[in-house]
């Protein structure tokens, strides 16, 4: 097992590289991490840039204050506006009773400050404990009154935009930064508070919206937010959203990230996660693929951006044979194929809607249905119209992938339907994308692994020297290029890198 160390250990080295040998940061930064990793060391749980943040902070704080250290406030930079922005919100919070116009005024005016790309300043805002301030305001603006709900509707606005690239402000890590295991996940008074007025307000599109985006941004790349919030009921409030909004393709869009989001695998900090276990809790205890196919066939089939949206979660959700044919009960290959041809121009849905057939596609009853429902053309068709898009390109060949593992009557379909051509044309356009040439070279071994037949089809194409120079340019491509060309019966070179043979060690009595 790989060393780890602390966030504290990784930040001392670098601030020592900067006191004792004069480096820049950039430079001690990197110093640091050469040394760490000759030794052996895993640093997937560290922060590498956290010495420059905290540079960056102590900077702005200095700037804001004026830089004399006379403490006289300066608003005239973005980091004086944040600070004196705090410092109103606390004020105002003080006061009894609360002046709700004043509180949702200065509120309005760091969602403003916050929304922009700098880091710097969201980091800055919340070490100011700007968080819990505007959780302060949550729980005494719940009422039922239009002023309440407008304060109510601001303050999540803020929020969303504080917890924007910084989650931790939700749920602090562990003390121990190489921690193994996930603390358990239970009720928790902010997070409960947060789903519980949104629920009470659900009619409000404009308040549904703000906390969704506080649900989405709370839970990108931490696993103990994904927890908490599904332990505190997030998914019933992502449920009534849905349905109470079925035709607002903003609050549908947001809902779909937001179940997108909760079943994630991306905090480095922890070993693994939930997300399967999120994934079944959603569909098996919530009817989440009812609901949403519900929502693309009916409300949403006319809307590109919220049908987007709708098939990536509905693809991220299909992870189990069982959910397969759930879906193709709803109608889902109906659905999809139908889809596909009312957006043929818009290459983000047909894209999503390929992503969601391979998902589909893991059942092999599901890739009969395909074939028999003439599908094959429409794939082929969409992809020939978007082949210079590279993401059309990629899902479209893992979806043919998907559909032709052990389908022999399949492969003989596509390939009738001329998707030798398309394969060799993918490949010379995208010759340059790795991901893309790997897909093209699963695509083709299962093509004709079963039905060797069908290689002349493929190498009257010329796919022989096209994947023979997508392995030349990239190392991601040898295993998979190199199955290709076996399958194909074309000449490979086979590397044996381990023969099984024993070295004899002979060890001399003193």
């Amino acid at each position: 097992m790989a060393k780890r160390i602390s966030q504290e250990t990784f930040d001392a080295v670098v601030k020592e590289n900067q006191a004792e040998f004069d480096m820049a940061v950039d430079d001690a930064i990197a110093d640091a991490v050469e040394q760490f990793e000759k030794q052996g060391v895993d640093l997937s749980n560290i922060l590498r840039e956290n010495v420059k943040i905290s540079d960056s902070l102590t900077a702005l704080a200095a700037a804001a204050s004026g830089g004399d250290g006379s403490g006289s406030s300066s608003t005239a930079t973005p980091s004086g506006k944040v600070l004196a922005g705090v410092q109103q919100l606390e004020t105002v919070l003080a006061a009894e009773p609360l002046d709700r116009a004043a509180a949702q005024s200065v509120a309005n005016e760091l969602e403003m400050l916050l929304s922009t790309d700098d880091l710097a300043l969201r980091l800055l805002a919340g070490s100011k404990g700007l968080f819990p301030l505007l959780m302060r305001l949550v729980h005494v603006s719940g009422g039922s009154s239009e002023e309440e709900v407008a304060l109510c509707t601001q303050t999540l606005a803020t929020m969303a935009a504080l917890l924007n690239g910084q989650p931790d402000l939700v749920t602090p890590p562990p003390a121990v930064a190489s921690a193994e295991i996930v603390p358990e996940a239970g009720f928790h008074p902010d997070v409960h508070a947060v789903c519980t007025v949104v629920r009470a307000n659900i009619d409000r599109a404009e308040l549904v919206i703000a906390g969704l985006r506080c649900v989405r941004h709370a839970c990108v790349k931490h696993e103990l937010n994904r927890q908490t919030f599904m332990a505190n009921d997030v998914v019933t409030m992502l449920k009534n959203a849905i349905t109470s909004h079925s035709a607002h393709s903003g609050v549908v869009s947001l809902s779909s990230q937001c179940i997108r989001t909760l079943v994630l695998d991306d905090d480095v900090r922890v070993p693994f996660g939930k997300a399967h276990d999120h994934a079944k809790a959603m569909v098996n205890d919530h009817g989440a693929l009812d609901i949403l196919m519900k929502t693309l066939k009916s409300d949403m089939k006319d809307d590109a951006a919220a049908t987007t949206e709708l098939c990536l979660t509905i693809s991220r959700l299909t992870i189990r044979d069982e959910f397969c044919k759930l879906l193709v009960q709803l109608d889902g290959l109906e659905t999809i194929l139908q889809t596909l041809k009312l957006h043929s121009s818009n290459p983000n849905v047909v894209q999503a809607c390929f992503s969601l057939l391979k998902a589909m596609s893991g059942n092999d009853d599901v890739k009969d249905a395909v074939n028999r429902m003439n599908g094959f053309p429409v794939v082929i068709g969409l992809m020939n119209d978007h082949i210079k898009n590279p993401s059309v390109a990629e899902q479209g060949c893992a979806t043919l992938a998907a559909l032709a593992l052990r389908k022999p009557a399949n492969c003989t379909q596509m390939v009738a339907e001329g998707v030798p051509a398309l394969l060799s044309k993918v490949l010379a356009v995208h010759a340059a994308k790795p991901k893309i040439a790997h897909q093209v070279c699963m695509a083709i071994r299962n093509l004709v692994a079963r039905t060797p037949e069908l290689r002349d089809a493929f190498l009257q194409e010329g796919v022989e020297a096209l994947i023979n120079q997508a392995m030349s340019q990239h190392q991601e491509c040898q295993d998979s290029g190199k199955g290709a060309l076996r399958d194909l019966g074309c000449k490979v070179e086979l590397r044996e890198l381990w023969k099984g043979k024993s070295t004899k060690q002979v060890i001399s009595e003193e």
